[in-house]
């Protein structure tokens, strides 16, 4: 979660390039331009990827996104909706601001919504119809919007540039497709989670796992991810059992 009180939160300038991956921006302000990003001057790229920009307010223009003096950016699987400006309340260009699908976007605020499985909302309906407030999402370390009850980006991402944790580490997709946005709605999906520690350092999926980590295999999607890391808690030996309690905690038998 990105969050500044007085003024832009990324400013990409100078030809610099930019990935935004599973983040939130939102609950900033702007004396000018760009109430979350500013991306101008000398063909900046910047890349926004499964990220919420919302509740963003800027003085000038572009509440989330102020693209300008042929800057380029480029939006997908991502929420930009509910900000606020005197012009273009979710996005002002003068550059090269394009969608690459399956956006949740603000209708009539300003942001390209003409690709392949891009939404558009009433901006009204952003709190009512679509997001929750920003708070900690349990197992997430920082605060997010959670999507509500039949939120229009459930199960609307494009997979294939879904990440394969959300912003909080939850595995994606949880449903049927990945959610828009930074976080994905958790679902009971045990029966669809094979769950691994191998004796030894293996290689599956693209992923290196040692003997002390436990790897998730999502049956949905052929994806392997890590879903415990043993190393970080100072565990160097083999994992020998494991088993998840009723309150999701994990107990391991070394």
């Amino acid at each position: 979660m990105l969050r500044g009180g007085s003024g832009v939160v990324i400013w990409n300038s100078g030809g610099s390039t930019l990935s935004l991956i599973n983040s939130t921006i939102s609950g900033n302000q702007a004396s000018f331009n760009g109430g979350g990003i500013n991306n101008t001057h000398a063909s900046g790229l910047l890349t926004i990827l499964n990220s919420t920009i919302t509740n963003n307010d800027a003085c000038g223009f572009g509440g989330a996104i102020w693209n300008d003096e042929d800057s380029r950016l480029v939006y997908q699987n991502s929420i930009i909706l509910g900000n606020r400006a005197s012009e273009g309340a979710d996005c002002e260009n003068s550059a090269i601001l394009t969608s690459q699908g399956h956006n949740l976007l603000g209708l009539a605020t300003g942001c390209d919504a003409g690709a392949p499985g891009d939404r558009t909302v009433d901006p009204a309906t952003v709190f009512t119809r679509v997001l929750g407030p920003l708070t900690l999402n349990a197992p997430g370390a920082t605060a997010t919007h959670a999507l509500l009850p039949g939120s229009p980006a459930l199960d609307a991402g494009d997979d294939t540039a879904c990440q394969t944790t959300d912003q909080r580490g939850v595995l994606r997709p949880q449903g049927t497709y990945c959610d828009i946005g930074a976080v994905e709605q958790e679902q009971d999906n045990t029966d669809r989670l094979l769950y691994v520690s191998s004796t030894s350092s293996v290689m599956v999926g693209g992923l290196r796992a040692n003997d002390e980590d436990i790897l998730a295999y999502n049956h949905a999607n052929g994806v392997w991810a890590m879903l415990f890391d043993g190393s970080d808690v100072g565990i160097s030996g083999d994992v020998d059992a494991f088993a998840f309690l009723d309150n999701g905690a994990l107990l391991l038998s070394l």
